[in-house]
C-alpha cells in the first residue's frame, strides 16, 4: 500500500473497478486530488490513451466539477476534429454559459508521475503514454503562459516540464 493517502484510497478493489467502469462507459476516468501542503489540487484522466489520445492533466485552484467540464470540452473537440489539437484555443471552449480560452501543452509524463502521484502508469504499466497539461485563464482572460497573467497566488497553476 502507498503512504500517500490519496493513493491508499485509490488502491482499493472498489476504486479499481470504478476506474475500469468509467473507462468502459465514457472512454476515460477522472482522478481528482485535493490540495495538500506539498501539492496544489490536480485532476487528470486515465484511459484516453486507449483511444490513441494523450491523457489530460490540470493543476491549480479550480473546483473538480469545473475541471471535469473543461476536460470533457477538450475531448469533445478532439473527437469532432478526429485529431489531438494542442496549443491555444481562443474563446472556443464552453463551460456552462462561460466561454474561455485554454491552452494545451504536451508535457513530460515521467516528470508528472514524479512530481505528482498519478495512477496512469499504474493502470497501464506496460504502456508509454502521452500527457497534455490544460491551462485556463485568470479573471482578465490571460493564460499562464502570458507575461501579463496574474501574480495572485489563488490563480497559480503549476507548469510541468513541456516537451519541445
Amino acid at each position: 500500500m502507498s503512504k500517500n493517502p490519496v493513493l491508499t484510497a485509490l488502491e482499493t478493489q472498489a476504486q479499481k473497478e470504478s476506474i475500469a467502469l468509467q473507462i468502459t462507459e465514457r472512454g476515460y476516468a477522472f482522478i481528482f486530488s485535493n490540495m495538500t501542503t506539498d501539492t496544489p489540487a490536480f485532476l487528470y484522466t486515465i484511459g484516453l490513451q486507449t483511444k490513441g489520445r494523450p491523457e489530460i492533466f490540470l493543476s491549480g485552484n479550480m473546483e473538480a466539477a469545473t475541471g471535469m467540464k473543461l476536460i470533457e470540452g477538450v475531448v469533445a473537440k478532439w473527437k469532432k476534429a478526429n485529431a489531438v489539437l494542442l496549443g491555444r484555443m481562443g474563446r472556443h471552449l464552453q463551460v456552462g454559459k462561460l466561454q474561455m480560452p485554454i491552452e494545451l501543452l504536451e508535457v513530460d509524463a515521467k516528470a508528472a508521475a514524479h512530481e505528482y502521484t498519478t495512477l496512469i502508469g499504474q493502470t497501464f504499466p506496460d504502456t508509454d503514454y502521452r500527457l497534455v497539461q490544460l491551462f485556463w485563464p485568470d479573471a482578465a482572460g490571460k493564460l499562464p503562459t502570458s507575461k501579463t497573467y496574474t501574480k495572485d497566488p489563488g490563480h497559480r497553476q503549476h507548469k510541468l516540464a513541456v516537451l519541445k
